[in-house]
């Protein structure tokens, strides 16, 4: 299929993602993240003025964490699977760019996991911030990260995601989740 659709292969070896500005976040194994789960969700990116939607469906089962970004005709705009040691993933050219692969695993672990372990994933001198509907990641007594939920089961409603390290922001509208 890479052969004939033009898309690039990527393998990670990576302990840490870039968080932005110098700063890394810790990977963690896909148990460890998310609860074992399948869910469908509507993803609207804003990085500056450029503004790209498209459904995600997503799988955390069996310690292995999948995602697969649909296009508006129903193709694979891009897929990802990461085992806790390496993140490999494809993309087409019309889609994210593929070091952009590494950064969606890094989004979910901000915005899905549990507090403990987000907590165990923030770089050194990081403050998490915490209440039901909503995370503040405070790096140097400057906000970083901002989450707002809709509800305080984080996989109901919508999710606004901001990331002022980066400078982009994810709204994650889950259509659907099944606990498995």
């Amino acid at each position: 299929l890479a052969l004939n659709c033009g898309c690039t292969t990527l393998t990670l070896f990576t302990p840490s993602i870039p968080l932005g500005g110098g700063l890394n976040l810790s990977m963690a194994q896909p148990r460890d993240i998310l609860p074992e789960l399948s869910a469908a969700q509507l993803l609207t990116a804003n990085f500056g003025s450029q503004k790209f939607s498209h459904e995600v469906i997503m799988k955390n089962a069996d310690n292995v964490l999948s995602v697969v970004g649909v296009g508006p005709l129903g193709n694979i705009s891009y897929s990802l699977t990461y085992d806790g040691h390496e993140i490999h993933g494809t993309d087409l050219p019309t889609a994210i760019k593929s070091e952009h692969l590494k950064y969606a695993v890094g989004d979910i672990i901000i915005v899905f996991s549990n507090s403990a372990q987000l907590s165990k994933a923030l770089p050194a001198g990081a403050k998490l911030i915490e209440s039901p509907q909503q995370r503040e990641v405070w790096i140097n007594g400057k906000k970083a990260l901002e989450i707002n939920y809709e509800a305080a089961n984080h996989w109901l409603g919508t999710v606004k995601y901001k990331n002022f390290l980066r400078n982009y922001e994810l709204i994650i509208k889950n259509l659907k989740v099944d606990m498995l």
